[in-house]
């Protein structure tokens, strides 16, 4: 009689433990289902690419990488303009169309640590309706207004000076057919732009006739700045560059030019 309470307490716990113990097997059984599950999920998620497929996209991504490296790898091999290494000229034109679709060009000119000269368009618009001739600056501070289309026209500016190639074949290169042939087609090009700015003035002011004039703007010298006070707008710091001669090199500042082309300066930079 006393061990029947004791009995019941025994089955009763070990009850509550084969209970237990069946919950924590279901449980984990349930975790391994699904552990398996999400596996298989995870093997359909991820994509199987073929040697193939993978062999195709390592090229174009090699492909783009090259065309990326190439622009500024002719630019540090050139010489001057149109005048890259024998090496990089055929890389470039072979990977020009790509470069310039995904506007890969980019400017590496970049202005520090010793900034060049800036160049500007003088136009000389003349009428023959009886109005009175006219200079115009390109760019212009009063004209190309906001600052981003002052910027855009300087661009032009530069644009025209850049594609600039003498007019006369140096004597040493007239035997090389290759020399005169690039020598032709880059003035044929300066030659083209240049007569399309014209038109666009004559149509643009309804005049008769045109003259550009291309226009050097350097920096002051530090001695010139310090020493003798000159401004970034003196106009002894602009030079005219004719389309028929070579430009030589300036050392020194020259003496005051033309009073009125002086007047049109400062009325441009004030």
């Amino acid at each position: 009689p006393t061990s029947c309470p004791a009995s019941a307490v025994f089955l009763s716990g070990s009850a509550q433990f084969i209970r237990s113990t069946s919950s924590v097997d279901d449980t984990q059984d349930m975790d391994i289902q699904n552990e398996d599950k999400t596996a298989v999920g995870d093997e359909r998620r991820q994509p199987t690419w073929s040697a193939g497929w993978r062999a195709v996209a390592s090229l174009i991504l090699a492909f783009h990488v090259a065309a990326i490296f190439i622009p500024p790898f002719t630019f540090a091999t050139s010489t001057g303009p149109g005048e890259a290494s024998p090496f990089a000229a055929p890389l470039m034109t072979f990977w020009r169309p790509y470069i310039d679709a995904m506007f890969l060009n980019h400017g590496y000119f970049f202005f520090a640590p010793n900034p060049g000269p800036n160049h500007l368009v003088r136009a000389e618009v003349i009428y023959d309706d009886g109005r009175p001739s006219e200079t115009l600056w390109i760019p212009d501070k009063k004209r190309h207004w906001p600052r981003l289309f002052y910027h855009r026209h300087f661009m032009l500016t530069e644009s025209l000076h850049s594609r600039f190639v003498d007019p006369v074949l140096p004597p040493d290169a007239t035997r090389d057919p290759v020399v005169v042939a690039a020598w032709k087609s880059g003035r044929d090009q300066y030659l083209a732009v240049r007569e399309a700015y014209r038109n666009r003035l004559k149509v643009k002011y309804g005049a008769a006739r045109v003259e550009l004039t291309r226009v050097e703007h350097r920096q002051p010298t530090p001695a010139e700045f310090l020493d003798e006070g000159v401004s970034l707008t003196d106009p002894r710091l602009y030079r005219d560059l004719p389309d028929d001669v070579p430009a030589g090199e300036v050392d020194e500042l020259p003496p005051p030019s033309n009073p009125s082309l002086n007047r049109s300066l400062e009325d441009r930079n004030r």
